[in-house]
């Protein structure tokens, strides 16, 4: 850097003894080698002087130093080297690319790290998200850590933080982490159900510990007598012959009298069938045993008689 001063001081003194004679229209740089039409890369202009750089002055679109860029315009900051020394340029420029930010008119790789990078309309860095982007998610780029705003968490939401887990000593619920349940709601495991009701879905609600087990849907301290635990959490109905009913978990007391009664019927409707095939087969041997021609033909027509009366009958 010290190099560079000295270089630019003896630039200057230079020009200003080339200024004497002054340069002419179409060469009307001034440079330590004399004047020239224009001041190429890697140089600069200061008052139509080609300097190695513009020190802590801006940089325009056409290189030229300037003490600060023009309005609507942004700068960024890049590093330069002329020979062994290094400088750093900052250059005007309209906007800054997709994957910088806007911090004070000034295009970065990422926010400072008390602030948030903001993706929505423009990237710029805030103090605190805007409601449609209220979480925070935490990057890392080339081992450098920075926040930005999301409208929505990859996994959980701890204290509008986007986290992979939630922590120890916390619970969720819709994949928010809180320090407890809410009313109406059950821990277990970690997550919060909704307390199991008449409305709620059966896969989705719990009981609390002083009432685990569900009977019509309603969490209870104990079943009742005339039930049982299906599945140490649902209580279920013992039907007649201790029949237990599919699918139990949410049945009604009542549904099981009328289940009941339904195999009942279906009971005496198959002893029924069961007799009357019986008595059928005893009286087709009897009928078929040998005898006069006369007699196996009288026996033929009863047993058709006896045919058509049982299966009226059934």
């Amino acid at each position: 850097m010290k190099q560079t001063l000295l270089r630019n001081l003896l630039l200057l003194l230079n020009v200003l003894l080339l200024c004497a004679s002054q340069c002419p229209d179409h060469k009307p740089f001034a440079s330590d080698a004399g004047c020239v039409s224009d001041c190429s890369e890697p140089f600069y202009i200061r008052n139509k002087t080609c300097v190695f750089d513009c020190g802590v002055d801006f940089v325009d679109e056409s290189r030229q130093c300037v003490l600060s860029c023009p309005n609507t315009y942004v700068y960024r900051e890049t590093l330069k080297a002329t020979g062994t020394d290094m400088f750093v340029e900052k250059k005007c420029i309209h906007a800054c690319d997709n994957n910088e930010v806007n911090f004070n008119n000034e295009c970065l790789k990422r926010c400072p790290k008390q602030l948030i990078h903001l993706t929505s309309d423009e990237y710029r860095c805030v103090s605190q998200c805007p409601p449609e982007q209220q979480y925070i998610q935490n990057m890392t780029v080339n081992d450098i850590e920075y926040k930005q705003c999301t409208n929505k968490c990859v996994a959980f939401v701890n204290n509008g933080v986007c986290v992979s887990r939630c922590p120890s000593q916390t619970v969720d619920l819709n994949y928010v982490c809180m320090e407890s349940c809410p009313p109406k709601y059950v821990e277990s495991g970690g997550h919060c159900f909704q307390e199991c009701n008449e409305l709620s879905l059966q896969l989705i609600c719990k009981c609390p510990k002083d009432k685990p087990f569900i009977e019509d849907k309603v969490c209870i301290t104990n079943c009742g007598i005339d039930t049982f635990s299906s599945d140490s959490s649902f209580c279920g109905e013992k039907c007649l012959n201790n029949i237990t009913i599919a699918n139990s978990r949410f049945i009604k007391k009542s549904e099981c009298a009328e289940i009941q009664t339904t195999l009942n019927v279906q009971n005496l409707l198959d002893t029924k069938t069961g007799f009357d095939n019986e008595v059928q087969e005893r009286m087709e041997e009897a009928l078929r045993k040998p005898t006069r021609k006369g007699q196996t033909e009288e026996k033929d027509g009863l047993l058709k008689k006896k045919k058509e009366k049982l299966r009226i009958r059934g």
